[in-house]
């Protein structure tokens, strides 16, 4: 995955393309967390079927010469924020995570007079 990210990254350089680069860094992020988290490898393939492969499918046009259709702008907007909202959701998961298992520790050094 991260090499077709590069790979996407580079077409993105060079059309000098916000946007695009915008997405890749997005999806970049999403990697990033994922790969913090193994058994997120469903939601990872998940991703990865939808965001990752269609828009290495666009670059590939792009680069083949295809005219940027009107609608592209707001695809990669809505890919952005689609990697957006998923990394905090990600993010959150693992902070509600966290907080459980602080409460759950927290309780059972109680339990067993450790703590106050």
């Amino acid at each position: 995955a991260r090499l077709r990210l590069a790979r996407i990254e580079t077409v993105a350089a060079r059309r000098a393309d916000p946007a695009l680069r915008g997405v890749a860094a997005a999806m970049e992020g999403v990697l990033d967390d994922l790969s913090q988290r193994p058994d997120r490898l469903p939601m990872a393939r998940r991703f990865l079927n939808v965001h990752l492969d269609g828009l290495e499918r666009v670059t590939q046009r792009l680069e083949a010469g295809a005219a940027p259709p009107p609608g592209l702008p707001l695809l990669l907007q809505d890919l952005t924020a689609t990697a957006t909202q998923l990394r905090e959701n990600l993010r959150r998961e693992e902070s509600e995570a966290l907080e459980i298992q602080v409460k759950v520790l927290s309780d059972r050094l109680k339990e067993e007079g450790y703590a106050s």
